[in-house]
């Protein structure tokens, strides 16, 4: 193990390499402490290797994005600034053979070299800092790496600390409720399939009528179970429209309905001030209730501009954060 300083950019360089070949199995994967970063996995890798492999630039736009850095002295987590330079821990195969293909080591700084293995770090690392005793905490998921389908917004500007947003994308993608967490809008299957999901995917015996239900697809016991409950129904008794985007007051009102059955006093938020919200008449009669419910339990959360965009269609990052929402409050019920 060495010590090296390097600049913001050679660490880039470095994940963007070792997850070149992703999904594909790769010895160079960057198993990483002390950061977290995510994978954009629709963008192919545009890393450029030369006449002997080794790494030679990046022709394209980065598949590694949000690389945090861990600010030791906070205990939070800061954008990775490309022109700071950073000490890293790294194995000498890699910063001083350029093991891999990694070339972007070359001319770094060695800060410490003293020739010890890693495997006798580890086993400093358990019989003195832990005392022989490997707890309980190291058999739980930090979430370090998160793969996307398209670059996810962070709305925080602090993934990877613990705040709502980065909470709730753990949530979701830990629990397997959702595989994909990005601005991508979302649809009536996918909200009802992470629902089902969080219920604990329960078998409905419930005969649907929907010809626009496939018999076999990866929603369809999710509709089921939601038609059976009447946390849903159809636009008609043969059209449930699947793939119709969901908007922001009808996926309120999937969670009113579905909380109703959950025997959560939905009672919560019937003195919420929604008027407050510029655009509130836009939201349809029907929803009105549901609305003040997730807006006054803190389930759904209008926009800094003062607006709640009842109609707008909802995004899978809103999805996840109404999930994990729903799910803390819950919690005190």
């Amino acid at each position: 193990i060495v010590k090296v300083e390097i600049s913001g950019q050679v660490l880039l360089d470095f994940l963007e390499m070792g997850l070149s070949a992703y999904p594909a199995e790769y010895g160079a994967f960057p198993h990483m402490s002390g950061m977290t970063f995510s994978v954009d996995t629709s963008i192919p890798s545009s890393v450029q290797l030369d006449e002997n492999g080794f790494f030679a630039g990046v022709n394209g736009d980065y598949r590694v994005y949000n690389v945090k850095i861990l600010d030791k002295e906070t205990g939070t987590y800061k954008d990775l600034e490309l022109n700071k330079n950073y000490v890293l821990a790294i194995s000498d195969y890699f910063c001083l053979e350029y093991g891999s293909g990694m070339s972007m080591f070359e001319g770094v700084t060695i800060v410490e070299n003293e020739g010890t293995l890693d495997v006798e770090i580890l086993e400093t690392y358990i019989t003195e800092n832990l005392k022989g005793v490997v707890g309980e905490e190291y058999g739980t998921l930090d979430s370090r790496i998160t793969f996307t389908e398209g670059k996810v917004k962070d709305e925080s500007s602090h993934m990877g600390e613990n705040t709502e947003y980065a909470e709730a994308v753990r949530f979701v993608l830990d629990n397997g409720y959702m595989t994909d967490v990005s601005e991508e809008k979302t649809n009536r299957a996918m909200a009802i399939t992470a629902l089902w999901k969080l219920e604990g995917c329960p078998v409905a015996n419930y005969a649907m009528t929907y010809e626009d239900v496939e018999a076999k697809s990866w929603y369809t016991e999710a509709v089921r179970w939601a038609s059976a409950t009447g946390v849903v129904s159809g636009y008609s008794s043969k059209e449930f429209a699947p793939y119709d985007g969901i908007t922001r007051e009808q996926l309120a009102s999937i969670m009113w309905r579905y909380a109703k059955n959950e025997n959560i006093d939905v009672t919560v938020g019937e003195n919420t001030n929604i008027l407050s919200y510029e655009d509130v008449f836009s939201a349809g009669d029907y929803a009105i209730p549901a609305m003040q419910w997730s807006c006054g339990s803190g389930v759904l959360t209008g926009y800094s501009n003062g607006t709640l965009a009842p109609l707008e269609v909802a995004d899978r990052i809103q999805l996840a954060s109404v999930l994990y929402r729903y799910s803390q409050i819950t919690k005190t019920e």
